[in-house]
């Protein structure tokens, strides 16, 4: 029986009123039989309660003995709920046949009745509910069905996956299912009798369990420890209920026992990763920060010193665009992140943050999602301080394009000096020979013979040194620009090699280069032709010089045998493309190379063009 009948708390109303009009109401709606009963007899019924006894109308019933219409092997039974009830606010449920008014006296159903104690003007009524209807059986027919019965309910009992138990409240085992021995290796027969207390791992523990048992007279899904046959530890999930005697002391607990041991050692051990987790996630040097829908909602220490900010300074719960030195950069690494995730299930990218103090540093960030369904469910993101790596790298760009400037000073003294010195020389020591010859008409026919020859030889020597001084440092990029001296170099190129080259310019007729970009570009030009010399085995190369603001593209196309760019990193060296990434990240562009076997490689070089060349073309006239 429930504290409230159909919409009707009972507990909001202390004293019941039998002529107040909402509890006939509800005791009327009612879709079970319900009966008020005082003294052994009932007091008032509904239409659903009479017609369960075989009465036409309630009236028929009200005023009559409650034992009148209960079978007679079950009228004690019912005689003891009515009279008694065990403990205040409880709800006792007994099994009674109940006997209708035919003549012949013959049983017409059986049905579960619940009973509750009601107070009202001084005298106690007792309300009966009929909950279910149960299988009808007559006198004859009991003995087989108890035994029917008996033996379901054996089944049931022995078969068990938990463990049922009766003890009596001073510990001792009155009845236990056979489930017990898989739980704790005891057979039923080794535990009855003895004492349950006795298996508490923890003494405190079973104390603390009683107290709130007697309390609450009943205890739900509490955890306890025990220990088994074998000496070993088990974690049980145990639910009691405490019963009493007429004298209301305690008498026996009742109860279900469930082994959760190994729900307990998972427990367990994910604490364990947990902490494992807490601990690592404190010591990473590595900023770690959780952010769900934009909202920072937990970072790590790192990540606090990262940002310039101490823990009692917390900025969980704002937005992230407040570590942005602007929205662009902010709108720039949240769309590429999540294109990234999207394809890769992994985002990562370079930032520029603000620290607290508005200091702008580089960071690394790489993106995870927490669940790969729901990107809204929250990100996992790895904050990387690069700054100092930026700055050394800043260094290193530096210091190579001081070595490489160096290099080329050195390169065009070399070049001036074979070309004013030693080209000056030989070509003194041809001339020589070739007007010692025609001055001496009578000289024998072996010497001037000899002399011409060495003349070619002069010749030839003189050509060296003059190529070799142009390659060091071709003059005519000095006095006509980046344009004309590479259209001069492929053409000589090619005669040479017999290599058809297709140079062309565009947008460059009225830009004035930086030296450093007019050199670099030279040397990649050259590097890149050698390279289709030696390993691309092409007749056939097409190379375009364009500008299109705001950059410098080079593509270096050839129709050459092709490889494998997966390796490239092991050709860097051997096919000179370190030099050439090199030279191009000097100039703070970007190197691409595509290649496939068979098919040719594609050279791709795209270098930020240099604000004296964008004046240039702004103030030219004729542009």
């Amino acid at each position: 029986m429930t504290e409230r009948l159909f919409g009707l708390n009972l507990e909001s109303h202390p004293t019941f009123d039998l002529e107040n009009g909402v509890f006939r109401a509800a005791v009327d709606s009612s879709p079970a039989g319900v009966a008020l009963v005082q003294s052994g007899a009932y007091e008032y019924a509904n239409q659903v309660f009479a017609a369960l006894l075989g009465y036409e109308h309630p009236g028929e019933i009200v005023g009559r003995q409650v034992s009148v219409c209960v079978h007679a092997g079950t009228k004690y039974i019912v005689e003891t709920l009515v009279q008694k009830i065990d403990r205040p606010g409880s709800s006792p449920t007994v099994l009674a046949s109940c006997q209708g008014p035919t003549q012949d006296g013959s049983v017409l159903s059986s049905v579960q009745i619940s009973s509750q104690s009601l107070a009202g003007k001084g005298q106690t009524h007792t309300l009966l509910q009929v909950n279910e209807f149960l299988p009808c059986c007559r006198d004859e027919d009991l003995p087989s069905a108890c035994e029917s019965c008996e033996a379901k309910y054996r089944r049931i009992f022995e078969n068990l996956q938990n463990v049922y138990y009766e003890v009596c409240y001073d510990g001792t085992i009155l009845e236990v299912s056979p489930s017990v021995e898989e739980v704790f290796g005891y057979t039923r027969s080794e535990v009855i009798g003895n004492s349950l207390y006795e298996a508490y791992s923890n003494p405190a523990e079973r104390d603390f369990f009683l107290e709130k048992l007697v309390q609450k007279g009943r205890v739900s899904n509490y955890e306890i420890s025990l220990e088994h046959k074998h000496g070993r530890q088990i974690y049980a999930n145990i639910t009691a209920k405490l019963l009493y005697d007429e004298q209301g002391k305690p008498e026996k607990i009742v109860g279900c026992l469930q082994d959760v041991t190994l729900r307990r050692q998972i427990q367990d051990a994910l604490q364990e990763r947990e902490k494992i987790l807490q601990v690592i996630f404190r010591a990473s040097p590595v900023g770690l920060v959780m952010v769900r829908k934009g909202i920072l909602k937990w970072a790590n220490p790192a990540a606090y010193k990262i940002l310039g900010y101490v823990e009692d300074d917390s900025f969980i719960g704002k937005d992230t665009s407040i570590f942005y030195p602007d929205r662009s950069e902010h709108s720039r690494v949240i769309r590429s992140l999540a294109l990234m995730i999207e394809h890769q299930g992994l985002g990562k990218i370079e930032a520029r943050l603000l620290t607290k103090d508005a200091r702008e540093i580089h960071c690394l960030l790489q993106s995870s999602p927490l669940y790969e369904e729901d990107l809204n469910k929250g990100l996992i993101v790895c904050i990387l301080d690069i700054t100092e790596l930026k700055e050394a790298e800043k260094q290193i760009r530096l210091l190579n394009r001081q070595l490489i400037r160096a290099q080329e000073k050195e390169r065009q003294n070399i070049s001036c000096e074979l070309h004013d010195c030693i080209a000056q020389d030989l070509a003194t020591l041809k001339i020589n020979c070739e007007t010692l010859v025609d001055s001496r008409p009578g000289l024998p026919a072996d010497i001037r013979e000899s002399l011409s020859n060495q003349s070619k030889v002069l010749q030839k020597a003189l050509q060296a040194v003059r190529d070799l001084s142009y390659n060091l440092r071709p003059t005519n990029l000095d006095h006509f620009g980046l344009v004309p001296a590479l259209k001069e170099y492929c053409r000589h190129f090619g005669q040479e090699n017999s290599i058809k080259i297709t140079f062309s310019a565009v947008g460059l007729d009225h830009v004035s280069l930086s030296p450093d970009i007019s050199i670099n570009f030279y040397r990649i030009v050259q590097e890149a032709l050698n390279n289709v010399k030696w390993h691309a085995e092409a007749d056939r190369v097409f190379i375009h010089l364009v500008y299109v603001f705001p950059e410098l593209i080079l593509r270096i196309n050839d129709n050459g045998c092709g490889f494998d760019t997966h390796n490239v990193e092991h050709k860097e060296h051997k096919m000179g493309l370190g030099s050439i990434k090199a030279r191009t990240e000097l100039l703070g562009g970007s190197f691409r190379i595509n290649s496939k076997l068979l098919q040719g490689t594609s050279l791709v070089i795209e270098v930020p063009f240099s604000e004296e060349g964008r004046e240039a073309i702004k103030t030219d006239p004729d542009h």
